[in-house]
């Protein structure tokens, strides 16, 4: 199961490449079971139409002991720290 969240996006018609692929819950929040390969094209995909102002989030599955998950962001306050195996979401002082 793979979600995406896209916000701010400057390419129009990203919207609809992710919904060939993605079930869209609600505006920007895509999700689907997909391969890894799938996967990792439509998060280019993402990124790419994401420009300069754009945000994005992606949770996936890993094989990871402790947490079995992955979380990746781009452009965003907002980073994903990992702590002894688990994956946080932390915020820089910096960026504020």
């Amino acid at each position: 199961m793979m979600i995406t969240l896209a916000t701010s996006c400057q390419k129009t018609q990203l919207r609809g490449y992710l919904t060939r692929f993605l079930y869209e819950l609600d505006a920007g929040i895509f999700v689907g079971e997909v391969t890894a390969r799938v996967r990792d094209h439509l998060w280019n995909m993402v990124i790419e139409a994401s420009g300069v102002t754009g945000r994005a989030w992606l949770v996936y599955p890993s094989a990871d002991d402790a947490q079995h998950l992955q979380i990746i962001s781009h452009n965003t306050a907002w980073m994903p720290v990992t702590l002894d195996g688990v994956t946080l979401i932390s915020r820089s002082l910096s960026s504020e």
